[in-house]
């Protein structure tokens, strides 16, 4: 129910404070507390409540008894507990049912937005928007009957158009209450049948009439029968005539039956809602040879008659648009954002007409591609090269331009940049941001314009880091994986467009099923139906079981599809192949459109013939830049990267040359795009490492790096010379002095020697002093492979500090000189840094300064001591560092401000609003992956340990490095995130991140729907979306982010389930004084324990290890 219709927007309506009926805001109504007023209607008031029991908002319908009588009071009641069993998407959910100080009243779903009714004195619809809002009109009508439940006052006003896009019909049966016991007809007399004027009981055909009515006004934009007339209807009933616009419609036979004077010959609601999705899913069938699958694909515009399984999706969509200018579009790789791009938002917004699309990809020079997608059909304006410079320094040039597109196509404009991540992995930082700043402008320009990103969500922190874009997180639309029924629907649809299906009912099940949880799970299915239509019955018009069995399900198809391809190349196309594959993956492991001319380079005339059969094969795409008409190859699908076996494999061998390779290209670009200045070439060290590296992991390169390479090697040699000839004169002078010195002092230098090594063994001796060299390695995290790499780049710098009592690193004062003794610092081409160190064995902290991000910090249990410096050379202890990108990977930013901290079980305090400080935590639950180089490299030399899981077939799967690590304490967690530069979070840092503060978004620009919810879902399925001792189908932890719907406010996962999570806080009084606080669900959380819910919590003992306890960190700013 929402704020709206017979709770119309307007003027605040005044509520009794007292008298019968009367209710004051904060007074309990059964287990609901009133919040405030909505509205009030000819059948009674209406208030905003509170579930107290589920923490849900909803609407509460108080009846008026005088209109309806004790008796149809109770029939209505009867009719709402039915309404409240059947659960239907288009009907506003009845909670529950009841009667307070006498008075009837209904709890209803709670949906913000406005009426049908409000809708239509703002816009005209299309013909096939108007189909839309009836077909949803009817199935919610359908659904009623198919119950017993007639709803007799269908109208704009009962229609709510919410603003998550999904259309609900309210108010059912209680028209036909109204009135009833003095025998009155009743209802809204513009869309009465004709037999209820004479006073005929209700029967289903009065909503079918009421539907023609609305159609028809829809459709028109007016009722087929004026207000002036309905008197002189009511007592000469004529048949009413449609017009010939709304008569040639696929279903205008229908709607013209629907308004038929005899109540027998109007269709069903069912036959209607049936009639209507088949004329909005009317269009001609693709050719026989023309596939209805995309395979790796993205769906086009042209294939949106094939774009099935996202409807409610689009709707919501839609309505985003509506309310926010700029709408970052986002999810994870594989899940269909550029079909639902192009078939879905694209393709509706042109249906429904007054709309004009501008689309680009930003590519390596984004805003030039900005500024030629702005200029295309207009006269007058400068090229794009010229107007690029311009939007640069004027930003809010970019809202001029998007006016003449207006004025000039005379519609509304989407600007669509799809792929946006380019904008971070192929475009300069500089340019990035000259792109961010317009769209900003766009957004922030009052206009007739809508932007839309499409973004895959490991780039939000980036997006974020812009600052211009960050105040439009908050809008962001997440586009999650689709649930099994979408995705059998993805299939069926279209075969069932074509009039084809499959000999086996279980075949699109398993299908489905084949690609369940994967993240490239869409494009694999739609690749394996491609596969599938291919080897199609055409004689019995099937798809056949048997053929997905020999072709190897899923994952087959598409690895047999490209071994395929290799096995046929000869072996000089074969490495010519290799080659070319690796240039289209980017060091980030994402896809890297190629200019066709330089993607083979050096590739000769096998590379042509290699990417001519990547292409013909579906493997590989050309695109033309819109700008420069120059032809780009890109992979197909970035499934590819993960599920072609051989490409999976070369990239693992070539990481760190493709990071390498990457790096120069951009200084490349930059030093050609400056005129290849000779200061602006690599020098020294950095220049030495590139040549080492190229030459010693057979790097190729394209010309251009090449060429910056030797204008560095050449500027290198000159400076060389300089140097030489420069030196030469003072090394002849100082020569011949130096030789005469040298022999004097020589022999006393060596007596005075001898004595200071003696007295420097016995210093040693007695405090236990070490020698050792110190080597800090970064390393980088790759969250998609769940690898660490080595970096370079990074520059270090460290400190010891005695641990001998000191709990925390903070509280240890520093090593006194003569203890500590530094030398011999250097650097090597892998990027370690080396330093020779002289100091007592003892328990320390090292702390690690990485620059623009807080230290990594490890508690050493034991430096080397005097004893083992007798080897001779000084031992080596080598420690890992993680860089500021691999310890903020995946990391959400949660703003400064306050929340409202719940009531705990083991608290007398009640629910009260906290402020908390900014922050951020990570997205999921640590990984195992994330955990290993710690692991492995760093928990070996300090105090703490894991408990690995039983070696037992049951827990075999937690070992997988995208499992939730366990088996830790609470030491060991903390050992952890202070490794990363990080803490474990507080009680409080924990929940607001579990429920959000009362604003949301960047700044707190937004406001939290609901501050106070019990669960990240708010309303209460059946069976929690988490990964909980319910039905769900893993028997212990999942993979992090397995549960798209354990989603809090902030997009952060896995808070209601997969494993429970230990925080900084501990218990301060009462029976679990001293013990550590551990909060949310867990796998083996029983769902009746409610475990998922943000008030639940354990004590357990620090050193406490648990196969189902984990750790997630948080960074303070």
């Amino acid at each position: 129910m929402a704020d709206n219709g017979s709770m119309a927007r307007g003027p605040a309506v005044s509520f009794p404070a007292h008298g019968e009926g009367g209710l004051e805001a904060d007074s309990q109504v059964d287990g609901f507390r009133i919040l405030k007023p909505l509205g009030e209607g000819a059948m009674g008031q209406v208030f905003l409540a509170q579930d107290l029991a589920l923490g849900r908002r909803v609407a509460l319908k108080f009846l008026r008894v005088e209109l309806l009588g004790q008796d149809d009071a109770e029939r209505l009641l009867e009719e709402a507990r039915t309404t409240a069993r059947f659960n239907h998407p288009h009907i506003v959910t009845v909670h529950s049912v009841g009667r307070h100080r006498g008075r009837p009243y209904l709890a209803l779903e709670y949906v913000d937005g406005e009426t049908l009714r409000q809708r239509l004195t703002q816009e005209r619809y299309s013909p096939s928007e108007a189909l839309r809002i009836c077909r949803a009109i009817a199935e919610a009508t359908a659904e009623a009957h198919r119950h017993g439940i007639i709803h007799a006052d269908l109208k704009p006003e009962n229609v709510l158009l919410p603003r998550d896009g999904r259309v609900r019909v309210v108010d059912f049966g209680l028209a036909r209450h109204a009135g009833a016991e003095q025998g009155a007809a009743s209802g809204t007399p513009a869309y009465m049948a004709p037999e209820r004027w004479r006073g005929a009981p209700p029967t289903p055909a009065i909503d079918v009439w009421s539907l023609g009515i609305i159609a028809c006004e829809l459709l028109e934009g007016r009722r087929p029968l004026a207000d002036d007339e309905l008197a002189h209807f009511a007592f000469s009933p004529r048949p009413l005539d449609l017009s010939a616009h709304v008569l040639e419609l696929p279903v205008g036979l229908m709607l013209r039956a629907c308004l038929s004077m005899d109540p027998g010959k109007r269709p069903s609601a069912q036959d209607l809602a049936q009639a209507l999705g088949e004329a909005l899913g009317s269009g001609p069938g693709p050719a026989e040879n023309r596939t209805p699958f995309r395979g790796l694909r993205p769906f086009t515009e042209a294939d949106a008659e094939d774009f099935f399984g996202r409807e409610l999706e689009l709707d919501a969509f839609i309505e985003r648009l509506r309310h926010e200018e700029l709408v970052p579009l986002v999810g994870p790789s594989g899940i269909g954002k550029s079909s639902f791009l192009h078939a879905g938002v694209i393709a509706r917004l042109r249906r429904m007409g007054h709309w004009s699309v501008l689309h680009v990809r930003p590519g390596p020079r984004p805003l030039g591609r900005l500024a030629a997608m702005l200029v295309a059909g207009l006269s007058g304006e400068p090229p794009a090269d010229v107007l690029a410079e311009v939007l640069a320094q004027r930003p809010g040039e970019v809202v001029r331009l998007l006016r003449r597109q207006c004025e000039t196509a005379g519609t509304q404009v989407l600007l669509a940049f799809d792929a946006f991540e380019e904008l971070f992995t192929l475009a300069s930082a500089t340019e990035a941001l000259q792109v961010a700043t317009c769209l900003a402008a766009v957004a922030a320009a009052d206009g007739r314009w809508r932007v839309v990103v499409v973004l895959r969500d490991d780039y939000l922190g980036a997006f974020c880091a812009l600052e211009p874009l960050r105040p439009h997180l908050g809008a962001a639309f997440m586009l999650a994986r689709l649930a099994s029924a979408a995705l059998q629907e993805a299939i069926s649809g279209p075969l069932r467009r074509v009039g084809y299906s499959t000999d086996d009912p279980s075949l699109v099940p398993r299908l489905v099923a084949d690609v369940q949880g994967q993240a490239a799970g869409l494009p694999l299915l739609q690749f394996a139906c491609m596969a599938l239509w291919e080897r199609r019955d055409t004689q019995q018009r099937l798809l056949r079981a048997s053929v997905y069995e020999a072709m190897g399900g899923v994952g087959g198809a598409l690895a047999t599809h490209a071994q395929e391809l290799l096995r046929q190349l000869p072996a000089d196309e074969f490495h010519r192949a290799r080659s070319l594959l690796l240039r289209l993956v980017t060091a980030a492991g994402t896809r890297r459109p190629r200019p066709q001319v330089e993607l083979l380079e050096g590739l000769g005339a096998e590379g042509v013939r290699v990417l001519e059969r990547l292409l013909s094969n579906r493997l590989v795409t050309v695109t033309r830049d819109p700008q420069t008409d120059e032809p780009f190859v890109e992979l197909a699908h970035e499934s590819l990267v993960a599920a072609w076996p051989d490409l999976t494999r070369w990239l693992e061998e070539t990481h760190e040359g493709r990071v390498l390779a990457q790096q120069l290209e951009q200084a490349a670009q930059l030093w050609e795009q400056r005129g290849r200045p000779d200061d602006e070439t690599w020098t020294d060290e950095a220049l030495s490492q590139a040549l080492w590296r190229v030459a010693e992991w057979d790097v190729q390169l394209p010309t251009r790096s090449r060429e910056f390479l030797e204008a560095g090697r050449q500027r290198a040699r000159r400076m060389t010379l300089r140097r030489r000839w420069l030196l030469s004169g003072y090394v002849a002078a100082l020569a011949l002095i130096a030789l005469v010195s040298l022999l004097a002092a020589w022999a006393f230098r060596e007596k005075q020697l001898e004595a200071i090594r003696r007295q420097d063994d016995i210093r040693m001796a007695s405090a236990n002093m070490g020698d050792f060299e110190l080597v800090l390695e970064p390393h980088d995290f790759d969250p998609l492979t769940q690898k660490w790499k080595p970096a370079q780049g990074v520059t270090l710098d460290w400190t010891l500090r005695p641990a001998d009592g000191a709990l925390m690193p903070e509280e240890a004062r520093p090593y006194p000189e003569r203890e500590l003794l530094r030398s011999h610092r250097w650097r090597a081409p892998d990027g370690s840094l080396h330093e020779r160190v002289e100091a007592p064995s003892r328990l320390s902290w090292l702390i690690v300064d990485r620059g623009d991000c807080p230290p990594s910090i490890a508690r050493i249990q034991q430096l080397p001591g005097y004893h083992d410096r007798q080897s001779g050379q000084p031992l080596e202890l080598r420690v890992p560092i993680p860089t500021c990108g691999a310890s903020r990977v995946d990391s959400i930013p949660i703003p400064a401000g306050p929340y409202w901290r719940p009531e705990l079980e083991d608290s007398p305090e009640p629910e009260q609003v906290v402020e908390v400080a900014e922050f951020s935590i990570d997205r999921t639950e640590v990984t195992n992956g994330q955990f290993w180089l710690f692991e492995t490299q760093v928990l070996r030399r300090t105090q703490e340990s894991r408990e690995p899981p039983p070696k037992m077939p049951f827990f075999d799967p937690m070992r997988e490095p995208a499992m939730p690590v366990t088996g830790v304490d609470a030491s060991d967690a903390e050992a952890f995130c202070r490794y990363m530069g990080k803490q474990l979070p507080t009680e409080d840092e924990w929940r607001k991140a579990f429920r959000g503060g009362l604003a949301l978004g960047p700044g707190g620009t937004s406001a939290n729907p609901a501050p106070r919810r019990r669960t990240v879902w708010l309303e209460a399925p059946r069976s929690p979306p988490a990964n909980l001792g319910g039905d769900d189908p893993y028997p212990a932890a999942a993979p992090v982010g397995s549960f798209p719907a354990d989603r809090s406010p902030y997009g952060v996962l896995d808070m209601a389930g997969n494993v429970g999570e230990w925080t900084q806080t501990t218990a301060s009084r009462g029976e679990n004084e001293g013990l550590r606080i551990s909060t949310g669900g867990r796998w083996d959380s029983p769902v009746q324990a409610r475990h998922h819910e943000v008030s639940w919590s354990t004590h357990l003992p620090a050193r406490r290890f648990d196969f189902a306890l984990g750790i997630r960190c948080v960074e303070r700013r």
